[in-house]
């Protein structure tokens, strides 16, 4: 599954809010509208000796013009016209004695962040490939939990099927069709994606255990988005987050488990797991709980009350 996303993406979704003018681009950023001028007026930017200006250098105040429009001949007619064009685009625009700054579209607060900037590769994916609407929710729920942003990185990807398993780095090449492709955990089978995190016997037993945790009836699902949904579809918007952040855990430390077990000699424990996914989610929670707190014990025997506080 991919998405399509244009070359401008990111340029696109940041923008100037103008101070004093000195460190914003005239033409080439976008600070009055939602494009750079160079883009609004291309045949105006093509003629111009002040391409790489600035606001400040170009901004003047005069009897005449609030702007020093300077180009490298006379202007035709219909030319001129595109000027009166930008200048009256411009008109309103007065600078200040504050600085510069950079505004990201994506985030409510302005600054960038992972979350918002997933959030928008999301939206492209959503629109550019036909996903159905219980795909769409999962990755919509993905950043909005409580977890670490590295966590919720890593469940995006996976749900991409873009995590290094050894059927994808078979498929990459990365590593030959003679070589060991089992399941790092298990040894059973080829180490899908779907099989690590699911079919395999110590994924399967602690999603069992997660499940009893919660006290929501388990059945064995044939995928992970259907693991997500089926945590996520019954609650309010609180428990929802909770629940998702639960599904969060699981497949980080499932993925930690299986690379100790490769690189460090770890154990494949699924009990081991499965304690690290409650104090995990405890902690997370704890961090971002706005209201009443819970104790590690409570929350290890009823995470969906602690949920409610």
């Amino acid at each position: 599954m991919g998405y399509n996303l244009n070359n401008n993406w990111f340029a696109q979704n940041v923008v100037k809010i103008l101070g004093n003018g000195t460190s914003t681009r005239f033409w080439e950023d976008i600070w009055v509208g939602e494009t750079p001028l160079k883009e609004r007026f291309p045949r105006l930017y093509s003629i111009s000796i002040q391409r790489a200006a600035t606001v400040a250098e170009i901004y003047t105040v005069s009897d005449s013009s609030q702007w020093s429009l300077l180009w490298r001949r006379r202007l035709f007619v219909w030319e001129e016209e595109l000027r009166l064009e930008l200048l009256e685009s411009i008109a309103t625009i007065t600078l200040s004695d504050r600085d510069d700054r950079w505004k990201w579209v994506p985030d409510k607060g302005e600054v960038f962040t992972v979350n918002s900037t997933f959030l928008l590769i999301s939206d492209f994916t959503v629109l550019s490939v036909l996903m159905p609407c219980w795909h769409a929710s999962a990755f919509s729920a993905i950043w909005k939990c409580p977890a670490l942003s590295k966590v919720n990185a890593f469940a995006w990807q996976l749900l991409h099927d873009q995590i290094p398993t050894r059927h994808n780095l078979l498929h990459r090449r990365i590593i030959e069709e003679n070589g060991d492709i089992s399941c790092v955990l298990c040894g059973e089978a080829l180490e899908s994606s779907l099989h690590l995190f699911i079919y395999c016997e110590v994924a399967h037993k602690v999603w069992v255990g997660v499940f009893n945790w919660l006290d929501v009836p388990f059945s064995l699902p044939h995928n992970l988005f259907s693991i997500l949904n089926l945590l996520i579809q019954f609650y309010g918007k609180k428990t929802r987050k909770g629940m998702c952040m639960i599904w969060n855990s699981v497949v980080w430390s499932l993925w930690r488990c299986r690379n100790s077990v490769l690189f460090d000699n770890g154990r494949q424990d699924w009990a081991v797991v499965l304690e690290e996914v409650k104090v995990m989610t405890w902690k997370w929670w704890l961090s971002n709980s706005k209201v009443g707190h819970s104790l590690l014990y409570e929350w290890r025997v009823q995470p969906r009350l602690c949920m409610l506080r």
